[in-house]
């Protein structure tokens, strides 16, 4: 990277180079009225402060983290003495109903051990601004006013709409006019042309995408495939090269990063501004390019911890293609795999036709969702053993009186049915408070509200589903495994045995609990029987699920992982012991890793049994973490068989996964010492965080992690 862009970097992991937002009060308007919506959404980006980096190649900054102000409590503004305006749905500003219901049932404040919130994410619409222009938006917006004639509401809504698109149009026009007196001729004059008009060059797409992304500051969507065409365009005219290239993706993933309010030194964790590169085109040929590798490149070059970069790889990805992204990620662990052939045919199931599930990127901390066209990402956390505490209640007779495991079995599964359906009644009754808000800015740039005149929050969007995490995965696996083998295979103990053992939280019975832990039967070492009741958990989740359809349309689908805030630490300190071991109390096993001390076969067979999962339904938010000691990848030969290691993975039909790369001995010292080591970062779930910042009960359950890979084949 070069030496500006490195220079811009260091300075922004210590200060915020945004320029501060600046409140404006929503005097006489009101949040309910779209039009008034879109009026302060004008006042306030106008007002916004314009701050000029000398040297910088990219225009514009401004937040919306100050659209209501931040030193006024909840109190204050619920009792209307500050009014709240939606602004940008992503971070949830101004939308009162939404973020009153959030905050009371989200992984913030957990209420339930059972099932809450977790954020949504979005991703704009880059390739329609960068084939039309924002003011290609206006064309769509008068097409549906007449489409829409006789309906006062949807006229009103579109013409909300339409305010918004002029406000970009005036906001890049203030933004040229303050480089203009602080003479930056060039890039004012790009700011009048860009994002309004179309881009004809790769700088100006660039400086369109970063423009465009500070309206819905959230994914960075196929981020390669978007801006190749410039680039290669530009590159057969000898106008550019790949170092320049690099060097405006370096600009523009350091501001990205700067984006979070305060400045993005102040948060440790790598998500939030999710993309993806490579994956297959509309004609079902592998995307994977030179752009692809120059944000690759750049990532690695840069000392900043977000973006993470979600590699779309498939049948057609070759193995150099391989080495090339193993190689990348040993650098820097916020590149990971994801699965094409696995994804686009799980979301074609659930009724997205392939010109757009193959649009598909991540999002957040490995979520998904179609580049603008859907509200898909996590809706929230499950957790499936409070169903199997229930469906050991009782010490008697009774338990013992189910003949075989298929009568617990059947009995666990009502269990969980009722608690998935109070996952769904949860998930329709955040959709009522949705729909109370009005979102007239991010509706713009989500396909099909304006063909609808519908807000996003009112199902306006093409696509959704109702994707939820179910943590704790291999703790419910391995639990069921255990009743199975210790009860019904081997009468080792009785069900109402396993009962009380459990509620007793293993206290009296620690030689018992050491005898069910020793066994080699557990999920995560490729075994027929472990991997069968896998499947068989799976299927049942996929049937209570095909029961009922969400509020907000599409279907329910569950993937596995642990989100911004400790979801598994949180609902493990509510969950009493399990049959597989665990204690009450301790967190739970997180995305689709194996249980504590349960994986004993090593890396590949682990990573066999991951790919067995059904992921045509288990599509959800997914995250395969793999640890692995530096001394595996000290030299090309070993970096050769992990890359050929991580393709079998994908080749089986692994959906997703993460490898980080960690010293022996680090993490304990770190636990140890942790002002020794305040910039150890590793890989946690969906996203990075610097170790000594997280929670103890995430430090032991990475130590663990590392532990189960550290003497593997």
């Amino acid at each position: 990277m070069n030496e500006r862009v490195m220079a811009l970097a260091n300075r922004a992991l210590k200060e915020d180079i945004f320029p501060t937002s600046l409140y404006v009060p929503a005097q006489g308007l009101r949040p309910e009225d779209p039009m008034d919506c879109a009026k302060f959404f004008r006042q306030y980006i106008l007002s916004q402060p314009v701050r000029v980096i000398k040297g910088e190649k990219l225009a514009g900054f401004f937040r919306f983290a100050n659209a209501i102000p931040l030193d006024h409590s909840e109190k204050e503004q619920t009792e209307n003495v500050v009014v709240a305006m939606p602004t940008d749905l992503y971070q949830k500003i101004g939308f009162s109903h939404i973020t009153a219901y959030f905050r009371k049932h989200s992984d913030y404040i957990p209420d339930s051990p059972v099932c809450f919130l977790d954020w949504d994410h979005f991703c704009t619409n880059f390739p329609f601004m960068l084939k039309h222009g924002v003011k290609g938006y206006l064309d769509r917006i008068a097409f549906s006013k007449g489409a829409h004639i006789g309906n006062e509401e949807q006229q009103k809504f579109l013409s909300a709409m339409e305010y918004v698109v002029e406000s970009i149009k005036l906001y890049f026009e203030h933004v040229a006019d303050e480089y203009e007196k602080q003479g930056s001729a060039e890039l004012a004059a790009m700011c009048r042309k860009v994002p309004w008009n179309r881009p004809e060059n790769f700088r100006e797409a660039v400086q369109a995408y970063w423009a465009f992304w500070l309206l819905l500051p959230d994914s960075l969507g196929r981020m390669d495939q978007c801006l190749y065409p410039f680039y290669q365009a530009d590159l057969d005219k000898g106008l550019i090269d790949h170092e320049e290239a690099k060097e405006l993706i370096g600009e523009l993933l350091v501001k990205a990063f700067s984006s979070r309010p305060g400045g993005g030194f102040t948060e440790h964790r790598s998500a939030d501004t999710t993309f993806s590169i490579g994956g297959y085109d509309e004609h079902g040929e592998d995307g994977f390019n030179e752009m692809s590798v120059i944000c690759m490149e750049a990532m690695a070059e840069l000392p900043t911890w977000r973006p993470q970069c979600n590699v779309r790889v498939n049948k057609k990805t070759t193995h150099e293609h391989f080495k090339t992204i193993a190689k990348f990620n040993r650098r820097q662990s916020n590149i990971v795999f994801t699965n094409d052939d696995v994804r686009i045919p799980a979301f074609i199931k659930m009724g997205i036709p392939y010109e757009d599930a193959v649009g598909y990127t991540m999002v957040g901390c490995n979520e998904w969702t179609i580049v603008g066209k859907g509200h898909t990402g996590s809706q929230g956390f499950f957790n499936p053993l409070k169903a199997m505490e229930r469906s050991l209640d009782g010490f008697d007779t009774s338990l013992d009186a189910l003949a075989d495991f298929d009568e617990y079995y059947a009995k666990y599964r009502l269990c969980l049915k009722e608690d998935i359906f109070k996952m769904m009644d949860l998930a329709d009754a955040y959709y009522d408070e949705c729909e109370k808000d009005v979102s007239v800015v991010t509706s713009v740039f989500i396909e099909d509200c304006i063909d609808k005149a519908k807000s996003l929050t009112a199902r306006g969007q093409r696509h959704s589903t109702s994707n939820w995490s179910c943590n704790g995965f291999a703790d419910a696996i391995d639990s069921l495994i255990a009743i199975k083998y210790f009860v019904y295979d081997h009468k080792r103990f009785k069900l109402s045995e396993i009962a009380k053992m459990t509620k007793a939280n293993w206290q009296g019975y620690e030689k018992e609990r050491q005898e069910m832990m020793s066994v080699n039967t557990y999920w995560g070492n490729d075994i027929a029987y472990a991997d069968g009741i896998a499947a068989r958990f799976v299927s049942t989740l996929e049937e209570i699920c095909a029961l009922r359809t969400p509020k907000k349309s599409g279907v329910f689908r569950f993937g596995s992982y642990v989100g911004y805030n400790y979801a598994n630490t949180s609902m493990g300190k509510m969950t009493g012991a399990c049959p597989n071991g665990r204690y009450a109390g301790e967190y739970l096993s997180d995305g689709m890793g194996a249980g504590r001390d349960k994986q004993r076969n090593g890396l590949t067979a682990y990573l066999k049994s991951v790919s067995k999962i059904d992921n045509s339904f288990f599509i959800g938010p997914t995250a395969t973490n793999i640890t692995v000691d530096e001394r595996m990848a000290d030299t090309d030969e070993k970096m050769e068989k992990l890359a050929r290691i991580y393709e079998t993975f994908i080749r089986l039909g692994g959906l997703q996964l993460q490898p980080t790369y960690l010293k022996a001995g680090d993490l304990e010292k770190a636990k140890a010492t942790p002002e020794d080591y305040g910039s150890l970062r590793v890989r946690v779930t969906g996203y990075s965080g610097f170790f000594t910042r997280l929670d103890d009960g995430t430090q032991d359950e990475i130590i663990h992690r590392y532990r189960a890979n550290e003497h593997d084949d």
